[in-house]
């Protein structure tokens, strides 16, 4: 049920890490907003997401209203659009030793729980493993033994 509207649950989970991080922060000028250097708010998407403090200023400055607040859309937006770091995912799937029509199937599956596990998306008997099976399925569904994924949709998927 989560993986058939997962934007939804994306959305009811971080919403209320976003009200949690709002209610700690005493500057915050309402609960609907933080301002982009609150500490706690920086510290999660560098945790949650494949950014780095490197490219968060940039990733923040993006979505901030005007006046340097951030919203739970722009939250949001922030943690949907970098969950894997590019460069990890395309040294991935070049460690994979593709040929030249891409990678089968098979082999991008385990390297998708490969990278997952390595980036901490899949702690031990946390819920995301238990749905692993499932969100592979979503991602890169089973197919015939001759269709590949090249490196688009490999970092497509990754994300």
């Amino acid at each position: 049920a989560i993986l058939g509207n997962l934007e939804f649950a994306e959305e009811m989970a971080y919403s209320d890490v976003f009200s949690r991080l709002a209610c700690a922060n005493s500057s915050a000028s309402d609960m609907d907003t933080l301002p982009r250097d609150d500490p706690g708010l920086r510290q999660f998407l560098v945790s949650h997401t494949g950014l780095g403090l490197a490219h968060l200023d940039a990733e923040l400055a993006h979505v901030a209203s005007r006046d340097g607040e951030i919203g739970l859309d722009g939250f949001l937006s922030v943690l949907r659009g970098n969950p894997v770091p590019e460069d990890d995912a395309i040294t991935c799937y070049f460690e994979l030793d593709p040929p030249a029509g891409g990678v089968d199937v098979p082999s991008a599956r385990a390297a998708l729980e490969h990278l997952a596990r390595g980036a901490g998306c899949l702690p031990e008997g946390g819920l995301a493993e238990r749905a692993w099976p499932r969100i592979l399925d979503a991602a890169l569904p089973e197919a015939s033994p001759t269709r590949t994924v090249d490196m688009e949709q490999w970092v497509q998927t990754c994300r």
